[in-house]
């Protein structure tokens, strides 16, 4: 948390930074959003921007398809470790 309040202070100004150090969790996601705002100004507009509820559906949308990547990563992941070990059985020299 120093470091994140050391970083702000030199893009911020020093007394944003304490509030910035200060916060915690959702706080602190408010109060960086809040820094970035000052800093920049708002003749940037943020077309992006998604509300908490929309990203907490898309992301349960996906979980499915992130379940199924994951176990997919990790047999793959496998495979190749017993292909390995396989080939170092067939071409090992013992001796």
């Amino acid at each position: 948390m120093r470091e994140l309040t050391s970083r702000a202070a030199g893009a911020f100004g020093a007394g944003r930074a304490r509030d910035v150090g200060r916060a915690q969790g959702q706080a602190l996601a408010l109060a960086l959003v809040g820094a970035v705002r000052d800093a920049v100004g708002m003749s940037i507009p943020s077309s992006r921007s998604r509300s908490m509820s929309w990203i907490r559906r898309w992301s349960r949308s996906t979980a499915a398809r992130r379940l199924s990547m994951t176990l997919l990563t990790l047999f793959a992941a496998l495979a190749v470790l017993l292909a390995l070990i396989g080939i170092y059985g067939i071409t090992g020299v013992h001796g």
